[in-house]
C-alpha cells in the first residue's frame, strides 16, 4: 500500500494543491475543501498536515512526477523570473515577476478574504500605499540578492546564482 492510498479524498486534494500552486500550505489547505475561519486557523492546519508522514510522502511523489512531466524544476522557473524581474522590462512585468518568485518560496499569501472583519489582515491591507507595498518587494530584492551562489532552495541546490 503506497502513501498516497492511505490518504483521505480531502488529504489528496491538499496534496494536489500543495504540489501545484508553489507550496502554499494555507491555500492549499482552503483549495483541498477544508472549511477555516481565518487564514490563521488555514496555515495552522496547513502545517499540522505538513508534518504528517504519509502527506509528506505524497507530495514528494507528486512534486516529483510533476516535474518529469514537465522536465522544468522549481529552480529553472525562479531563475526565468528573477531574469525578467531584473531586466528593462516595463515596471509592471518586473513588480509581478517578483511576486510569483514570492509565490514559489512561499512568502506571499495571495488570497485572503477581507469581507470577515475577524481577519487581522484586513486592517493590514486597508492601511497599505502603494509605498509600503514597494517597499515590501525591495526588501524581497536586497534578500535575494544576499543569498550567496549555491543556494539549497527546496533541498535542490543551485548550481549557478539566478540573479544574473
Amino acid at each position: 500500500m503506497t502513501a498516497e492510498t492511505k490518504l483521505t479524498p480531502k488529504r489528496q486534494a491538499f496534496v494536489n494543491a500543495y504540489a501545484t500552486n508553489g507550496g502554499n500550505g494555507a491555500q492549499a489547505y482552503r483549495d483541498a475543501g477544508y472549511t477555516v475561519a481565518s487564514l490563521t486557523v488555514a496555515t495552522t492546519e496547513a502545517k499540522r498536515l505538513l508534518t504528517n508522514p504519509d502527506v509528506c510522502t505524497a507530495i514528494q511523489r507528486r512534486e516529483h512526477r510533476l516535474q518529469a512531466v514537465t522536465e522544468v524544476t522549481r529552480l529553472d522557473v525562479i531563475a526565468g523570473l528573477t531574469t525578467i524581474a531584473q531586466s528593462d522590462e516595463p515596471a509592471s512585468a518586473r513588480v509581478s515577476a517578483w511576486g510569483k518568485i514570492a509565490d514559489i518560496l512561499g512568502l506571499v499569501t495571495r488570497k485572503v478574504d477581507i469581507s470577515d472583519k475577524r481577519n487581522p489582515v484586513r486592517d493590514q491591507l486597508a492601511g497599505m500605499t502603494l509605498d509600503g507595498v514597494l517597499a515590501i518587494l525591495e526588501r524581497m530584492e536586497t534578500e535575494l540578492d544576499a543569498l550567496p551562489s549555491g543556494d539549497v532552495i527546496d533541498g535542490d541546490v543551485m548550481e549557478s546564482d539566478v540573479r544574473g
